[in-house]
């Protein structure tokens, strides 16, 4: 299935615009996160409190009929001291989705030139964010590939 991505807008031809999701069960974090993000980028932001309702908007994200590379979220910043559901126990839930899906979870190399995707080429990266620096080396245990210090700086995340 061939797909149309108009790097100049950033959307697929099925209007998808890449999509970042923010974790959080501080709102204030959540609304600065999505002010740093929103000044520079024509990205789409969702918002949720725990990461049981993390793992539930990954999964009808990567559900969507289109199958565009925007279908699901490009990044995920996750905190990691969440109720409900913490960060870590949310990110083993989405890394395992993503790895059952085989294929459709990951891109060719073209497909990541083209389209810009991350450097292992799947198709959502997520990255924990803790106050506490204890935890970085559980985060990286599990397979997250970054860990970052609350609060997360402007300059911080672009860089990510």
């Amino acid at each position: 299935q061939e797909q149309n991505f108009d790097s100049s807008r950033g959307t697929e031809a099925c209007g998808c615009l890449p999509r970042i999701l923010l974790v959080d069960d501080s709102l204030f974090n959540m609304m600065a996160l999505d002010n740093m993000i929103q000044e520079e980028q024509l990205i789409e932001t969702v918002q949720v409190e725990n990461g049981e309702i993390a793992v539930e908007e990954f999964t009808q994200g990567f559900n969507r009929p289109c199958g565009c590379s925007n279908r699901t979220f490009r990044l995920i910043l996750m905190d990691i001291q969440m109720p409900i559901m913490n960060g870590l126990q949310a990110s083993r839930l989405i890394m395992r989705l993503m790895r059952q899906s085989g294929e459709h979870g990951r891109v060719s190399p073209e497909e990541m030139k083209e389209n810009g995707l991350n450097e292992d080429r799947d198709l959502t990266h997520i990255i924990a964010l803790t106050s506490y620096t204890h935890m970085a080396p559980e985060c990286i245990e599990i397979g997250l590939k970054e860990c970052e210090n609350k609060p997360l700086n402007a300059d911080r995340l672009y860089e990510v």
